[in-house]
């Protein structure tokens, strides 16, 4: 790992300790199993109207873990796009 890698994961780390616990927890269960993540996110692409659809219930529900999975998703369809 660089010195660089390294500065950016300090400041990664600061960044998330100063979110509520349930963000930190979703991030970290995110980080800890980000194969199956990946895997999620490797399906057909979401339409911007079934994204909006999921944000909603999972803000609705208060289901940070579920907002992070489907905001994650929809960045892994952008990226596939480029």
């Amino acid at each position: 790992m660089t010195k660089k890698d390294a500065q950016r994961i300090d400041a990664l780390g600061k960044k998330i300790k100063g979110l509520p616990e349930a963000i930190q927890n979703a991030i970290c269960w995110m980080i800890a199993n980000i194969h199956t993540v990946d895997q999620l996110a490797a399906g057909e692409k979401m339409s911007d109207q079934e994204v909006k659809r999921f944000l909603k219930m999972a803000s609705e529900k208060n289901d940070i873990l579920a907002w992070a999975l489907i905001t994650y998703k929809q960045m892994a369809d952008h990226t596939q796009q480029e």
